[in-house]
């Protein structure tokens, strides 16, 4: 909230103007397709006992009242709310208000544990309804886990042939250490150094076409290199993090020798690039196969001409 308050409450403005910016309909559509999203993002008996287990935890809390709890509480109740209400505006995705099912877990634990009598002092008592309820627990866990398996990781697809609905968030996290292999070609072939003693890396935007953005790319690259000097993000239309980091960038940092643009669904990606950065030349294409059977085109170039 500071952070936000000291930058123009960038967070909120964003999320607004993306949370009403989408698809349009009418509200009560938008509100059960909210909803629906929600029960299946985290299944919907987990969804509906995270609701009870937010209304009843106060009755569980030693300290009622206390600023732990009322904490916890907001942290699942705010992200519902707003991304609710932008939902009666305009349709979202699914995932916009996950981060509330962090505490939503919390509180389902504290409930969970009182409703299994375990915050008693001693053991649970080993009687028929208490076998009954850990029993249920234990199945719904089971099954859980086996359905969001299923039906949310591709890699079904290779092991069972059964061929469930592919997810382009899971494939999205695979596939990098292929995207970052022809770096350390292209610094000994151009002798560079990329890093906070070299020079540095920089994600351009125009051929993200699986949805998948350049800042991101930018992002999952300094992961993979252990390095968070090693690569930035070019401006663009969307506002990230990265401009906020831009705008705090010193004179003496490392200067740009290489870039990356892509996911794209076509392997030619253009010989050049001509931004306001200077003129880039292709070095190498990465094409990076996908568990649910897509391909993905990264395009590395160096600097021709600053």
């Amino acid at each position: 909230v500071i952070w936000n308050y000291q930058n123009e409450w960038a967070s909120f403005v964003f999320q607004w103007k993306h949370g009403t910016g989408a698809d349009r309909g009418s509200w009560i559509d938008n509100l059960v397709f909210y909803i629906v999203n929600q029960l299946g993002v985290v299944l919907p008996w987990a969804f509906v006992a995270m609701i009870i287990a937010s209304v009843n935890t106060g009755r569980y809390s030693i300290k009622p009242g206390s600023y732990t709890l009322t904490l916890v509480r907001v942290g699942f109740w705010f992200p519902l709310l707003f991304f609710g209400f932008t939902n009666l505006l305009a349709k979202g995705h699914a995932s916009w208000p996950a981060m509330a099912y962090l505490p939503g877990s919390i509180l389902l634990g504290v409930a969970m544990c009182h409703w299994l009598g375990l915050n008693q002092p001693g053991n649970a008592p080993a009687t028929q309804r208490y076998r009954f309820r850990v029993s249920l627990v234990a199945i719904l866990v089971v099954f859980s886990m086996v359905l969001a398996s299923v039906v949310r990781f591709p890699l079904w697809v290779q092991a069972t042939g059964i061929g469930p609905l592919p997810n382009g968030h899971a494939s999205n996290g695979m596939g990098w250490e292929q995207v970052v292999a022809p770096m350390s070609t292209l610094q000994k072939q151009q002798d560079l150094r990329l890093g906070s003693h070299g020079c540095r890396a920089i994600a351009l935007p125009g051929f993200d076409n699986y949805g998948y953005p350049y800042y991101l790319t930018a992002a999952e690259i300094g992961l993979e290199l252990r390095d968070a000097d090693v690569i930035t993000a070019a401006a663009g239309s969307r506002l990230t993090q990265f401009d906020f980091w831009r705008a705090r960038e010193s004179a003496d940092l490392p200067p740009l020798c290489l870039a990356i643009t892509g996911p794209s669904r076509r392997p030619d990606l253009p010989d050049t690039i001509l931004n306001e950065l200077g003129q880039w030349q292709r070095a190498n294409i990465v094409n990076v196969r996908t568990p649910d059977g897509t391909i993905r085109s990264f395009g590395w170039y160096k600097l021709a001409l600053p």
